[in-house]
């Protein structure tokens, strides 16, 4: 970048008497802004004491006021100075494109040599009041910022959507200026030079932290950046009524970035989280999971395209609200919900005894280890694959009412009715919805193990359980989800024989003679 040139226009020094102080005023430019400068500093009686001072800058938008002592001006040194500083608009200075006006203000002070120390500290901007001290050091000429902040409310949400007019996380990233359309993770290079500029320990308690879709309460966060590396170390909160906490790491590699990724929830309300994020309440209860990631690329979709790790989550104790299971596709809705319209049109939800979700990840390829739901009228099992390196899915859910699902009037529903499976395939920016039965029976392979040459009625039968979270189905898939092995219902085919030839004893009495 060329150099910031000054030009200075007017300079005038004025002291009136002997024992007044000294006034200044001057007036000119900082590259292509204007700027002017006033003020007055009083001259010290004797040597060593202290020369009162207060001046005030206008440059781009930015007026800055210091009023105080300095006990060696010329040396910049003994400073005791409060300080205040209006932004309207932060680019104009050549920041970041963040929303404005700022303003900052706090007391001034050089406790030790090349040391800045700002007590008092107020910062107020689009985000919020955030309260406390800051201290800046440069020794051996590397910047190091050190900062200690609090705050009632904080509001992120101005921050998101400030990349170029138009991108979209579909179309985000490039390699070359070029885009990629279809595709979620963006290729554009990671600026690790950026990273190694300064080092920064910031320390945050909030509250409450509102984010687009996303609020977190009783945060306390510490942002660390040490030689290049940053790392998120730790970021907890209350998310939804339950504890959270995040842990990130981005580290410099030979041009690449060492990312890794540690998150924990317990008891957070799925229903309260899908309403924030603006979404159905397809389900409610309680929220637990544990996630652990490690990447290693020169952009995020080299990260994500290298991934590895684990993810197991459950959510129990809640509803299934039948209705809502529409949002997954109008083709979807028509093959298990017209089947079912009768029989949720006077109650919609149905009690849900678990949700379990395992993830496997190794080389950019994630497999499912536990994709299971079982609820008062339904059972869902299903198996599924993503390739992080090509985006693609391979998901396939077979979905099974318990037996004993009648209609209003008593009616029996067709259980084969109930039970289309379906497929999603494509790529996450672009997903498909099929519900070719034969694909889908080979995509779930084990996952239904012997059930599968029951027929609907016997998987339902088999499955079907007296209710509880602790339920065998939801102990099983949780238990291989957390091993990190394919879940496969290990109930035996007896009982589901068993019934299978009762219901067929009791039809066939249906039909003979007395």
């Amino acid at each position: 970048e060329p150099p910031l040139v000054l030009t200075l226009q007017t300079l005038e020094m004025r002291q009136e008497r002997q024992d007044a102080p000294v006034s200044l005023a001057a007036q000119g430019s900082m590259g292509k802004e204007p700027f002017s400068l006033q003020g007055q500093v009083q001259l010290p009686g004797q040597a060593g004491r202290p020369w009162p001072l207060q001046a005030t800058l206008n440059y781009a938008g930015l007026e800055a006021t210091v009023e105080g002592q300095v006990q060696n001006l010329l040396a910049g040194q003994g400073l005791d100075l409060q300080v205040r500083f209006q932004v309207p608009r932060p680019a104009q200075l050549g920041l970041p494109p963040w929303p404005g006006p700022w303003r900052l203000s706090g007391r001034l002070s050089d406790p030790r040599p090349q040391t800045l120390r700002l007590k008092d500290l107020v910062l107020e901007g689009p985000a919020g009041r955030l309260q406390g001290q800051a201290e800046m050091a440069w020794p051996e000429k590397r910047l190091r910022i050190d900062a200690d902040l609090e705050a009632q409310n904080l509001d992120l949400s101005p921050w998101w959507g400030l990349g170029e007019a138009g991108e979209t996380p579909a179309s985000a990233g490039s390699r070359n200026g070029e885009r990629r359309p279809g595709r979620v993770f963006s290729n554009a290079p990671l600026d690790l030079a950026g990273l190694n500029q300064a080092d920064l320990d910031l320390r945050i308690k909030a509250q409450t932290l509102k984010m687009p879709r996303l609020d977190l309460e009783q945060v306390n966060l510490r942002l660390e950046l040490n030689q290049g590396t940053l790392s998120l170390n730790p970021l907890e909160a209350r998310l939804a009524g339950g504890p959270a906490s995040l842990r990130l790491t981005l580290a410099p590699q030979e041009g690449q970035a060492l990312a890794r990724a540690d998150l924990s929830l317990r008891g957070c309300q799925i229903g309260e989280v899908l309403r924030r994020a603006g979404a159905e309440e397809v389900l409610t209860g309680s929220l637990e999971g544990q996630l652990e990631a490690r990447g290693q690329g020169a952009s995020l979709a080299g990260i994500m395209a290298s991934l590895e790790g684990k993810l197991v989550a459950q959510v129990r104790g809640g509803y299934l609200n039948l209705r809502h299971l529409g949002i997954l596709g109008a083709d979807l809705a028509g093959g298990i919900l017209s089947a079912l319209g009768e029989a949720v049109g006077a109650q919609e939800t149905n009690a849900l005894h678990c949700l379990v979700l395992g993830l496997l990840a190794k080389d950019g390829q994630v497999s499912s280890t536990a994709l299971a739901l079982d609820s008062q009228r339904l059972v869902l099992l299903g198996r599924g694959r993503l390739n992080l390196k090509t985006e693609e899915l391979d998901l396939a859910w077979r979905p099974l009412p318990k037996s004993g699902l009648t209609a209003a009037g008593g009616v029996g529903l067709s259980l084969g009715q109930l039970a289309k499976p379906f497929k999603i395939t494509g790529t996450l920016a672009s997903p498909r919805l099929s519900l070719d039965e034969a694909q889908v029976l080979a995509t779930l392979g084990k996952t239904l193990g012997g059930f599968a040459a029951l027929g609907p009625l016997g998987l339902a039968a088999g499955l079907a359980s007296t209710g509880g979270v602790d339920s065998q189905l939801c102990q099983e898939a949780l238990a291989a989800a957390r091993k990190g092995v394919p879940y496969e219902p290990r109930s035996g085919l007896t009982q589901p024989l068993e019934r299978l030839g009762e219901s067929l004893g009791r039809s066939l009495q249906k039909l003979l003679p007395r």
